[in-house]
């Protein structure tokens, strides 16, 4: 299947502007340069469609959304402050002021960044930050320095100090569950493959709870075991402790901090580490109605070893797409020769260039 045969697939305008960004960006073979500029283009249109779908009364699907941010200016606050201080954040900043929101100064911790000014804006830090964080806005966000930043707001109490959150890493509709072609079907089996995080509870509620069976797959035993624990809730609900991959085998991941399996892009800091792999068909057995899939590269070698379940059982799938320059055309191609008659959407949900989503519907 050719390149443009798969973006004639492409149900809307949408995807086909994301389609056509990621080609460009894999024909530059700029693919792994956080300053390339086609990244950047890619979230200014995903923010562009955001808030052209972005309606005034659903703060309560959307609360802490990049769009809701917008939304949210001069009316919940008068000043917007971005932790960290990164290339990223300036950009989102300048992003911002296009729909007319100002950045105050931006946060961190880094003595070498506090004090400078970045975009003309100030860094500060958190403490400075607490001393006037009374009815303002706090967009934050960061590769590495996420749960460090939410670890940081938990102690400093400053949710309860009047500062209104906001999530970088959400820009509108909620990954996965959220865009209007995704609707639950009656006794979902939804498989989860890399599912450390929020993405069951999420389905769940997705769902309104009308599941047959949840299926997990995590290859890294620290996140496992807090899935195991926060899914107790959950009836039906099955966690194995492996990679899926195209074959059993042995493979090696690489894991960055906080126990997170990381991509080329990041592998600095990271450590290799052999992760038992299967094969999902040999696993599971039943019908399954939704797939979810973000395991940081390995999703083509995943669906291969799905193959079975997807061309017997035809189910909705998200898939990542954004690890590997190749991916945008190497997972629809192979997703296609098993089942040709998906609809294909493609949804881009951070104001960082990544969390890019391949929907087979």
């Amino acid at each position: 299947m050719r390149s443009s045969q798969i973006r004639d697939m492409l149900c809307d305008e949408e995807s086909r502007c994301y389609y056509d960004l990621y080609v460009r960006d894999f024909l530059y073979g700029n693919f792994d340069n956080p300053n390339n500029p086609v990244k950047y283009e890619l979230v200014a249109n995903a923010l562009r469609y955001a808030m052209d779908k972005a309606k005034p009364d659903d703060t309560n699907d959307n609360e802490y959304s990049v769009v809701q941010c917008i939304n949210d200016y001069k009316s919940r606050y008068k000043k917007l402050y971005i932790w960290p201080a990164s290339q990223y954040a300036c950009f989102i900043s300048k992003l911002l002021l296009i729909y007319g929101v100002e950045t105050e100064a931006f946060i961190d911790r880094d003595p070498d960044k506090v004090g400078q000014s970045i975009a003309g804006c100030p860094v500060i830090t958190p403490d400075e930050y607490q001393e006037q964080c009374a009815d303002t806005g706090l967009l934050i966000g960061g590769l590495g320095s996420y749960f460090s930043i939410w670890n940081d707001i938990h102690e400093m109490r400053l949710r309860e100090k009047g500062c209104i959150l906001y999530d970088i890493d959400r820009l509108y509709e909620k990954q996965y569950f959220g865009p209007s072609f995704m609707q639950p079907i009656p006794n979902e089996v939804f498989l989860d493959v890399g599912c450390a995080g929020y993405t069951i509870p999420g389905f769940v509620e997705f769902a309104k709870g009308d599941y047959q069976r949840i299926i997990g797959f995590e290859a890294i035993t620290h996140h496992y075991n807090q899935v195991v624990e926060t899914t107790r809730e959950y009836r039906n609900v099955d966690i194995y402790n492996f990679a899926a991959w195209s074959s059993n085998a042995s493979i090696d991941f690489l894991i960055g901090a906080h126990e997170m399996a990381v991509t080329s892009a990041t592998r600095i800091g990271s450590e290799i580490r052999t992760i038992k792999a299967v094969r999902i068909d040999d696993i599971v057995k039943e019908k399954v109605t939704l797939v979810k899939m973000d395991i940081e590269g390995a999703e083509l070698e995943a669906l291969k070893g799905a193959a079975g379940i997807i061309s017997k059982y035809r189910p909705r799938m998200a898939i990542s797409i954004y690890h590997n320059e190749r991916d945008i055309i190497d997972i629809p191609r192979f997703i296609c020769s098993q089942v040709a008659d998906y609809s294909l959407y493609i949804r881009h949900h951070s104001a960082f260039p990544w969390e890019t989503v391949l929907y087979a519907i």
